[in-house]
């Protein structure tokens, strides 16, 4: 994004209360300015006098909420001003020493109007740079030209070119990385030959050492209690953490978070889980609507199920 550009809006949402919001900005990054457009909205655009390049911060508010009195927004940005790189990051991929690793970033005006190039500089690793023309020969176009050194040890490297431009008065970064590997290195392929299997243990031992470590849900107690008893099956849980459950007094909401800890699934299980959920903090005789929620290891939430209608007995 340009740093004039207009501001975005970011909408926050939870099921722990009814009337939530954001309480405040506790924190934001310099580069940004961060205000509340609507009591769960945050407005966040880039300062007119941002420096170029990119950018990645967060932005930590306050919250009304019981369990969670805080939340983090993580924000990247590229910030862009009249003069930008064909590419940023720019990933140098696998290169091998001894051979001429090297890179060509084309700078471009954006106005189209000719520009001086000062000091250029790489931070982070051995390298050594050259400006060039562009061909064909346009105004408001240069070329720089990074060489990795010689004297660069193998491995990954990351690093930054560091562009002065005098008449802007302001700096421009580029991120740069890459892969270096010995001259004599040998790069293998690890894809498995189409005609050749992967190695397992017979099926029969197989199946037998995974029965006896398997905890079956299906067949554990139902949790003790006379509320209303969820009960749902689920698959494919290998980046599922658990689940999350919610309640309303109507199909339309709203739905509030009523298990503070998550009902836990067995990642290193491959078969379908079966789950249990008893809800004892109800009135006998009402009328509930129950949805469940996915909670990755990741921190992403899904929806499952529901809303499902539930009578307490």
């Amino acid at each position: 994004m340009t740093a004039t550009a207009a501001p975005r809006e970011y909408a926050l949402t939870s099921h722990e209360v009814a009337d939530f919001r954001i309480n405040g900005v506790v924190q934001a990054p310099t580069w940004l300015d961060v205000t509340l457009a609507q009591p769960h909205v945050l407005s966040v655009s880039v300062k007119p006098g941002a420096s170029w390049g990119l950018h990645e911060d967060y932005i930590r508010v306050a919250l009304n909420t019981p369990r969670q009195h805080e939340a983090l927004i993580k924000v990247k940005a590229d910030v862009r001003g009249d003069v930008v790189p064909s590419a940023n990051p720019l990933d140098l991929g696998i290169m091998r020493a001894g051979n001429r690793n090297e890179a060509l970033v084309r700078l471009n005006s954006r106005s189209q109007k000719a520009f001086k190039l000062g000091k250029i500089a790489v931070e982070g690793f051995n390298a050594r740079t050259e400006v060039l023309p562009c061909r064909p020969k346009a105004d408001g176009c240069k070329l720089v030209r990074v060489v990795v050194g010689k004297d660069q040890p193998a491995g990954s490297f990351r690093g930054t070119l560091h562009v002065e431009l005098p008449e802007l008065r302001t700096q421009l970064p580029v991120s740069i990385w890459g892969f270096l590997v010995p001259k004599d290195y040998k790069i293998r392929d690890v894809t498995p030959d189409p005609g050749q299997s992967k190695a397992t243990a017979p099926a029969s031992l197989h199946d037998e050492l995974k029965a006896s470590t398997q905890v079956k849900k299906s067949e554990q107690a139902p949790p003790p209690g006379d509320g209303p008893l969820l009960k749902w099956t689920a698959s494919s849980l290998d980046t599922v953490y658990g689940f999350q459950i919610f309640r309303a007094d109507s199909e339309q909401g709203p739905f509030l978070l009523i298990n503070p800890k998550p009902v836990l699934a067995d990642m290193n299980d491959e078969n379908p889980q079966t789950f249990q959920w008893r809800d004892n903090d109800v009135r006998h005789g009402a009328t509930y609507y129950y949805s469940i929620g996915i909670l990755r290891v990741d921190g992403k939430k899904e929806h499952l199920a529901g809303p499902q209608k539930v009578v307490a007995k």
